[in-house]
């Protein structure tokens, strides 16, 4: 049994593998954070971070969808 530390690159390809359904709701949430913060901060007050916590996600999936 391998340590959840030391998985094999196959077993951690797998778990990072998302559906298009989990990849169409991550874009909707950040498409409706961002519309939310524009609404409230304006479009130039709005920054990468604050649309990342608002959707509760990291800024990298900002940049991938």
């Amino acid at each position: 049994m391998l340590h959840p530390y030391n998985k094999s690159f196959a077993q951690t390809d797998l778990d990072m593998r998302r559906t298009k359904e989990d990849a169409a709701k991550t874009r909707q949430s950040l498409v409706d954070a961002a519309l939310k913060l524009f609404g409230q901060r304006g479009y130039s007050g709005t920054t990468l971070r604050l649309i990342a916590e608002e959707a509760g996600c990291s800024r990298g999936p900002i940049y991938w969808h």
